[in-house]
């Protein structure tokens, strides 16, 4: 078989490949960036967004302030919130033992809730890394999942994420104030239709 006919077969070949049984080319996978233990699906936005993360941070807490003072907010803004998902995305990589929550924060900032929910409900299955902030963050987690359904209508899930968080209510461990005050706050979710968290009063 010479060259040439071997490049014939192989060009068949990749063109079969990559299209489907109707003849339709085939979507391509979306990149996934590992973080950690989680494995981030990049929005299809994500080349067209360029940032520079400086190499002299020691901890995500100052990824968080320069994040702030660059974007307007810890989240970004309405204009800025890919810039500032996206920094945090590289920063992760990083601080691979920090659950990712910014990348969700970011993404309800910009008003993309179904992957806020889901990216919430994701790190909720991992906080058990987390050794003694895991209640923590399992309320933390559970609490935001069920605002982010709750806003996109999905109110059974919502409910199922709400029920999660309060189960905190009694909780004697390290950050006890904080989980507490979330638990209480999903409790009241529970029973308010027009519930409202505590920070948007």
């Amino acid at each position: 078989m010479d060259l040439a006919f071997r490049w014939l077969v192989f060009a068949a070949l990749w063109i079969g490949l990559s299209t489907s049984a109707t003849g339709a080319p085939r979507t391509p996978t979306p990149p996934i960036v590992r973080l950690g233990d989680y494995s981030y699906t990049v929005p299809v936005w994500w080349d067209k967004v360029q940032v520079k993360v400086p190499e002299h941070f020691q901890s995500m807490h100052e990824v968080e302030a320069y994040v702030y003072g660059k974007y307007g907010n810890d989240v970004g803004t309405s204009a800025t919130w890919r810039m500032a998902l996206k920094t945090y995305a590289l920063a992760y990589q990083r601080f691979p033992r920090t659950l990712p929550v910014y990348l969700a924060h970011c993404h309800m900032r910009g008003g993309d809730l179904d992957r806020a929910a889901q990216i919430y409900a994701d790190l909720y299955e991992l906080s058990s890394s987390q050794a003694e902030e895991e209640h923590w963050y399992r309320v933390y987690l559970a609490f935001n999942a069920g605002l982010a359904y709750a806003r996109l209508g999905r109110l059974s899930e919502a409910q199922h994420w709400y029920l999660l968080a309060s189960r905190y209510l009694n909780d004697e461990g390290p950050n006890a104030g904080a989980i507490i005050s979330y638990a209480r706050q999903a409790e009241q979710a529970l029973q308010d239709p027009d519930f409202l968290p505590y920070s948007e009063k």
